[in-house]
């Protein structure tokens, strides 16, 4: 048979396991970190909606500026055509003759 030795504790016993859990206290209690956290999320969506708006108000001056642009473009168009139905018929009119179809 081989000799083996088999391991033991140390003269005098381990020393005892400490289970106690030795957490410092903090310095932000429950109702502290609940403010914090509702004043940092407030404070974003403040800053969300103000931009939404300022957005939509942006979005709002871009449209009537189109459309007051629109209404130029479309009196200018309207001349043209105007002009070219006048030229059209003058020219029709003044055939010898004075027929027209």
């Amino acid at each position: 048979m081989t000799d083996f030795k088999q391991d033991m504790p140390p003269p005098g016993g381990f020393p005892k396991v400490r289970w106690k859990r030795n957490i410092p206290k903090s310095r932000f209690n429950g109702p502290m970190i609940y403010a914090g956290f509702f004043a940092i999320t407030g404070y974003g969506l403040w800053r969300v909606v103000t931009g939404n708006r300022a957005e939509t108000i942006k979005r709002k001056q871009i449209c009537e500026e189109r459309t007051r642009r629109l209404e130029d473009l479309q009196r200018k168009e309207n001349v043209k055509t105007f002009l070219k139905v006048r030229e059209i018929l003058d020219a029709d009119f003044s055939k010898p003759g004075g027929e027209h179809h």
